[in-house]
Formats: C-alpha cells, sequence, structure tokens
C-alpha cells in the first residue's frame, strides 16, 4: 500500500496514526451502520423498494453452497472494492477537481458510489450502495489510509453474513411480531 509513487493527495496530506485510525476503524463501523439504516428506511419507505436485497440474498445462496465464499465476501471483495472504488477512482477524482475540497469529495463520492452500486447489480439498492460508498469515502480521506475503509467494508460484510446466517426470516419476524401484538392486545385490553 505504501510502496507506490503515484499517491493522490489524501495519501500525500496527514495521515492519523494507528492508534487514532483504529478508532475511526471502530466509529466507523457504527457510522456505517447508521448511514446505512438511513439509506435503508429512505430507500424502503419513501422510494418503495423492497427490503431484501438481491445481491445479498445471491451471495448467502452462494455461501450456503460453498462456505469458502465467507472469505472472499468479508475479505478479499472488500479489500478488492476499496482499492478500485476509493483508492482508484474516488481517489483520482478527488485529485483532479478543482476548488474547495468539499466540492472534489462530492463530486467523486457520487461518481465512485455510483459505480460502485452499478457493480453490485442490485439496482433497488442503489442508494443504500451509494450511502455506503460516501461513508467509506469519508473514512479514507478523514484518516488518510486505504486501510480504514477497507477493514470497516470487512467488519461491515461479516456483520452481514453473521446476521443473515443466524437471525430469523423476515416471515419468521412477521409471525413474532404478530404473536406479540396479540398478546399486548389481550393483555392491555
Amino acid at each position: 500500500m505504501n510502496r507506490h509513487t503515484n499517491k493522490n493527495r489524501i495519501e500525500r496530506g496527514d495521515q492519523m496514526s494507528i492508534g487514532i485510525s483504529t478508532v475511526w476503524v471502530i466509529g466507523g463501523v457504527f457510522l456505517a451502520m447508521f448511514a446505512q439504516a438511513i439509506m435503508s428506511f429512505i430507500n424502503i419507505s419513501l422510494l418503495n423498494q423492497p427490503v431484501e436485497s438481491e445481491n445479498t440474498s445471491q451471495i448467502m445462496d452462494i455461501i450456503g453452497q460453498a462456505p469458502y465464499m465467507i472469505l472472499i465476501v468479508a475479505i478479499f471483495g472488500p479489500i478488492i472494492e476499496e482499492f478500485v472504488f476509493r483508492r482508484a477512482i474516488f481517489g483520482e477524482i478527488y485529485e483532479i477537481i478543482p476548488g474547495p475540497k468539499w466540492v472534489a469529495f462530492f463530486i467523486a463520492a457520487t461518481i465512485s458510489g455510483l459505480i460502485f452500486s452499478l457493480a453490485h447489480l442490485d439496482f433497488t439498492h442503489m442508494i443504500v450502495y451509494l450511502g455506503m460508498s460516501y461513508t467509506f469515502s469519508f473514512l479514507y480521506v478523514i484518516t488518510g489510509r486505504i486501510m480504514v475503509p477497507v477493514l470497516v467494508h470487512m467488519l461491515m460484510n461479516a456483520l452481514v453474513i453473521t446476521v443473515q446466517m443466524f437471525a430469523p426470516s423476515l416471515e419468521e419476524l412477521e409471525g413474532q411480531l404478530q404473536f406479540v401484538r396479540a398478546i399486548s392486545h389481550l393483555v392491555l385490553f
């Protein structure tokens, strides 16, 4: 990561220490979860898109048939995606946009985020992928280290896999919710 000579203005700038970057990784997971929750709310409530991601469902089906794919999804995928979408695409666009850094950030994050969402081939959840792209790009710029969004992306993917593997299905949750409503109705009335 540090051996290449083609450093963009993010990498030529100040980098946070390893300790502070570690704090940003931990905080970044919460930031990413918050961004994902907001974007999912907008996607479902305002844009009337489905709750379940087609991409996530397909990946979970593949993992069910080939468990070693967890390594691809939780480790190798985030490394490749962050180097392509944040380091290469976002970083290079951010480098060439003149003017205030916030303008360069918005343009670069939007373009790389749209490409990031298109690459996932889940057009009903594009806004969620765009939100994640803004989050990962922010972490890259604020810390000056590509490893911060890489690690946050890894942890987010691992979290999604864990929840998908061990959480009840939406149908089971709906049934449990109806049961709780029925019991509370009996108790309260």
